[in-house]
């Protein structure tokens, strides 16, 4: 690999009637030829150099809101691998941020929360690191995103069962 490109796959899932919800992640060191155009649907399933799934504990008003949060602890977390690929390869890698919710990209684009005002802090937080990383934000369809195995692994296995 002689460029690395950090993929950042951030993805939650909530139920607003029980207030429950999960936050996931994966974290993909690829060289940039694999991107082609952006093209991050098309990556292989390898390199992930971390995952992680863990339960939303906060009550939202959506699941954009929990979307948000999924990115904002990615984001927080970001330069602990920038500088591992610096570290390795001896180069800044670029930052992509992968996202499956296009309210999410319109509350970056706009820079305001419109559902969640209470997220305001946090949408700039996201809005700034995104900025200071030169990192770019990329949405893709629901069914490339790769972190969804981290928020409905449990409704993933639940009919896994149900078709033995």
């Amino acid at each position: 690999m002689s460029d690395p490109v950090l993929v950042v796959w951030a993805d939650a899932s909530y139920n607003i009637r029980s207030c429950d919800g999960r936050l996931g992640w994966e974290i993909q060191v690829v060289d940039r030829k694999w991107l082609g155009n952006d093209d991050v649907a098309k990556l292989p399933y390898s390199n992930v150099v971390m995952w992680r799934s863990q339960r939303c504990k906060r009550k939202l008003v959506s699941t954009t809101g929990a979307e948000l949060l999924a990115l904002l602890e990615r984001v927080k977390k970001s330069p602990l691998y920038s500088k591992m690929i610096l570290t390795m390869w001896g180069k800044e890698p670029l930052v992509i941020f992968v996202t499956d919710s296009q309210p999410l990209v319109s509350w970056l684009r706009k820079g305001w929360v419109d559902t969640d005002p209470h997220l305001q802090g946090s949408l700039d937080l996201v809005r700034e690191r995104i900025k200071e990383y030169k990192a770019k934000v990329i949405w893709v369809s629901t069914k490339s995103q790769r972190a969804d195995r981290q928020t409905k692994f449990i409704l993933q296995c639940a009919s896994l069962i149900y078709f033995l």
